[in-house]
């Protein structure tokens, strides 16, 4: 008598048809014996010694014997596969798709998660088996999983679950610096515009959720930074600025889009920003004074001094 090929000990083994039903019991490697037997009509049966673990194709068999034959009378069964062992890769909550699982152990198989993350591998028999996911090609930088393979202890008839939960990596980054954009009027700070030391300014980085609002400030060198962001779509803006920082900004004010920057970050992608601040009010001092050869004499009062916005002299600023 064998389950899954291997013999199986202490089964009772029923014969009856003879002049006296016999009975025996199998051995170590499942096997049994009736001797002394006359020829005849006979049945051998066996009662299963677990059903809820064990099946087998019959239970009983006939047997013919002619004087002096040896019949062989084998029981093959089979541990039952009614286990199974589920459940779900996610990324902090969101179930991650096209995921290869594998099992191995007592069984062997794969399968791929769905849209919401989930897997599945039933008919299954009892034993202990090893599920593993295979995170791959971009996901592998993307993801960070504390564990992707468990051991899974199954008993018969009963459901497991083992669940991988990963997070996102973050190893991205976005820098800026404020600065005073007096050449070319682009936004961008281009060769020339000086960096803009002010600290306190208040810049916002929006995503890559809708409700994700990440504020920092400006140093005293007027620099920022965001770090340890996941890879997505970002908008970089600089909010409302408030009568007390308007003050410490004097003759300057925010000269960027209303709407801020869109910046789209990679895993492990760095983005620098500059930030343009526009000159608000400029004061100009003049000194009129007479002149002979290298000397200066003092500065002359009642001279009359005209402001042109242009070097042709046209668009007069003012007069003083």
């Amino acid at each position: 008598m064998t389950v899954d090929g291997e013999g199986m000990s202490g089964v009772a083994v029923m014969l009856t048809g003879g002049e006296e039903d016999m009975s025996a019991e199998t051995g170590d490697d499942g096997s049994y014996s009736f001797s002394g037997l006359r020829k005849g009509d006979y049945t051998v049966s066996i009662t299963n010694p677990d059903e809820a673990r064990y099946e087998f194709t019959s239970t009983s068999e006939s047997v013919s014997l002619a004087v002096g034959q040896a019949q062989n009378v084998n029981f093959a069964g089979a541990m039952t596969r009614s286990s199974s062992i589920s459940g779900t890769v996610t990324v902090e909550g969101s179930g991650l798709g096209g995921v290869m699982v594998m099992l191995s152990g007592a069984a062997s198989g794969t399968d791929t998660t769905d849209a919401a993350g989930g897997y599945a591998f039933t008919g299954l028999g009892a034993g202990t088996y090893t599920v593993a996911v295979a995170i791959s090609g971009q996901d592998a930088d993307a993801y960070v999983f504390e564990t992707t393979s468990m051991e899974v202890m199954v008993g018969d008839n009963e459901p497991a679950t083992a669940n991988f939960a990963g997070t996102h990596a973050r190893t991205a980054s976005v820098s800026g610096m404020l600065f005073v954009d007096e050449g070319t009027k682009n936004d961008m700070h281009d060769e020339g515009e000086h960096p803009f030391p002010a600290p306190g300014v208040v810049v916002v980085l929006v995503g890559p959720g809708v409700e994700d609002r990440t504020p920092t400030v400006t140093d005293t060198t007027g620099a920022f930074a965001f770090t340890e962001l996941v890879a997505g779509n970002y908008q970089l803006v600089v909010p409302t600025i408030t009568p007390a920082v308007a003050t410490l900004l004097g003759d300057y004010a925010y000269g960027g889009p209303a709407t801020g920057y869109e910046i789209e970050l990679g895993v492990g992608g760095t983005h620098m920003q500059g930030i343009p601040f526009d000159i608000t009010h400029t004061t100009v001092n003049f000194s009129v004074s007479l002149k002979s050869g290298e000397e200066t004499g003092d500065a002359l009062p009642g001279a009359t001094v005209n402001l042109y916005s242009d070097a042709a002299g046209e668009d007069m600023v003012g007069t003083g």
